[in-house]
This record gives structure tokens, sequence and C-alpha cells, in this order.
């Protein structure tokens, strides 16, 4: 059967050569338009999302808050160490690069054997040197300068959100232990950057507990399906325009099916080799269509609508070669097995 697919599509390319060029063209054009198709409408909503400015917050707890819950300061040794969390918070704003980030970090300090509520901060734009701290301490004012863990702080106003507020988080005291942090984004996340982010924060944290932005999920369901819905449209366009093409091939074919019949080849032996030419051409299309796309169109693309590259995963790409493979076979199922079918007698009655 594979000699005889690789025989018929010698003949057909040998006679017209210019149809399968036109099927090449047609699959990749096509494969390309719902690339681009899904990315603009997964931008558009991610935009929409955008505008919404109430939903920005993610909080991490370390401490237990429920009833059951030993007290505070049993829960001290089980909080983390800040040199530690600091590494961590590294790479969350590393990968939050495209949504600027404030931080804001609470906890608890032990200064000369005495326990203090204390903040620190990392600020999307600083204004305060690294060493100026607002602070509540005992037997310590406003300008005094203070030793913690080796580094020396200027005092330059009284706490307010904490005993021991640290302007810069880079600089805070490694003896600082961290009971919970809120991330303040810029613009409210979209649903794939929540995910993102609250991922990384369980993988480098592991909090008790976490507090996620709300993202609008109706909306997120609506436009969801508007993207498969559209993508579908464009598929079965796709696979009806090649099948326009692949059609006039096979009726010039007819007359060769009913000879290999005769010959004693059965019905679906014409159809797998048919079918086999489809899925080839197929596969090649959608492949230049994905290569072309990944390595060549798609910098350019996410230049112009930045929010649509999250939309473009693997298991998407894999999706959508799914649905158009599927939808693909479908239509030439219906072209195919009604030409293949027809006998010599047939063949040569309808000439007459």
């Amino acid at each position: 059967m594979i000699r005889q697919t690789f025989y018929t599509i010698k003949n057909s390319l040998r006679e017209k050569p210019f149809l399968y060029a036109l099927i090449l063209i047609t699959q990749t054009v096509s494969v390309l338009c719902v690339f681009f198709c899904y990315g603009l409408v997964y931008n558009a909503f991610s935009n929409y999302q955008n505008a919404d400015k109430n939903s920005r917050y993610m909080a991490a707890y370390f401490i237990d808050y429920s009833e059951n819950a030993p007290p505070y300061e049993q829960q001290l040794n089980q909080f983390m160490d800040y040199d530690e969390f600091n590494k961590g918070m590294a790479q969350i704003l590393g990968i939050m690069k495209n949504n600027r980030c404030d931080v804001n970090v609470y906890g608890n300090i032990t200064i000369d054997g005495k326990s203090y509520n204390a903040s620190s901060y990392y600020y999307a734009e600083e204004s305060n040197k690294p060493y100026e701290i607002r602070a509540s301490v005992d037997g310590y004012e406003v300008g005094d300068e203070i030793v913690i863990d080796g580094n020396t702080y200027f005092i330059t106003d009284t706490g307010d959100a904490a005993d021991i507020s640290f302007y810069h988080g880079e600089n805070a005291p490694t003896s600082f232990k961290v009971t919970d942090f809120l991330i303040k984004m810029e613009r409210q996340p979209t649903a794939l950057e929540a995910k993102k982010l609250a991922d990384k924060i369980d993988e480098l944290f592991h909090p008790k507990s976490t507090r996620e932005p709300e993202i609008p999920k109706l909306l997120e369901i609506q436009l969801t399906n508007t993207q498969i819905i559209l993508s579908v449209v464009i598929m079965v366009i796709a696979a009806l325009n090649c099948s326009l093409c692949y059609n006039y091939i096979n009726q010039k074919r007819r007359q060769q099916f009913a000879i290999f019949r005769l010959c004693g080849a059965r019905g679906y032996h014409n159809f797998a080799v048919c079918m086999a030419e489809v899925i080839l051409y197929m596969l090649v299309g959608s492949g230049i269509a994905y290569l072309l796309f990944k390595y060549a169109l798609s910098h350019w693309f996410f230049e112009r609508f930045p929010l649509a590259s999250d939309a473009f995963t693997n298991t998407v790409y894999a999706k959508m070669f799914g649905m158009y493979a599927a939808i693909m076979i479908v239509v030439m199922f219906v072209n195919i097995v009604r030409i293949t079918r027809r006998s010599v007698i047939d063949e040569r009655r309808e000439r007459n």
C-alpha cells in the first residue's frame, strides 16, 4: 500500500503539480490564520482583564491562622529565614518583569533579646537610601543609628505598619523571620500569569496558605470558547478548501481507481491510498506552518501583541493540530469514499 501511495502521488505530481502546491499553500496559510486568530483573541481577552485594576494582589502566609493553630511565639521557628526568602523573591520578580510589582513583607525580628514586628519592601521605584528605616525600638529615637546583624541603620521615622520597617528588601537583616508577604501588581494579571506566579510561590516558599487575584472566570470561559470556536471554523474552511482540490484530483483518478479494483484491489485499498496522501500533505503543511510561526513570525507577532505569548504552549499546539487533523480526515473521508468505490462498469457507463 505504501508503494501504491507514493506511486499515485508521483503520477499526480507529474500531471498536476500546481494543484499539490496549492494544497500545501492552502493548508499552511490556514494553520497560520488559526495561530494568529487564536493569539489575537487571547490578546484581547488579556487587555480586557488588565483594564480591571481591582484584582491585582497575591498574598502568601507562613503562619497558621486556623482556630487550632499553636500560639504565634511557638510558630516563630517555622517561619522562613529572610536570606532564603530574598533569593526566592528575586526569581518571583524576574518572572513578573512584564508586570511591575511592589512587595510588602511582614515578619518578626529579635533585637537585644526582645521581639518586634518587622516589615520590608521591594518597590518598583526605590526612593530611600538603603539603610534608612522606620523603627520604634526601646532605647532609640529618630536620628539614632542602630546596629542589627552587623549592619548600621539610620532611623528616619517611627514605625507605623510595624515596629521596624526596612525600606529596601535587599538590605533587611538575615535574622528577620518572614510570616507573610503581599505582592501588588501594576495591572491585573491574566489567568495564566496568576497561575504561573502562584505555582512559583508554591515551589519556592511552600506557604501554608495563599490568596490569589480574582480573575473573572465567566469572561475567561466565554472568550476561551470563542477562541476554540473561531479556530474550529477556520479549520473547517481550510479542510473544505483542500477537499475541493483533492476532489478535482480524485475525479481525474476515477479510471485509475477502477482499474486498480479490476486488478483485485478492494475499495478500502484505494481509500487507504488517498487518505494516506491526505494525511501526508496535512502533516507537511501543518509542520511548515508551525515552523514558520514559531521561528519566523512569532517574534514579530508577540512584539505587537505581547500578552498573546502566554497562549501558545506545547499543549495548545498539540490540540490545534489534533482538531485540524480530525476535521480534515472527516471531510476528506466523505469525498474519498464516494469516488474510490466506483467500479469499471460504473465508470464506463458514466462515460458513455
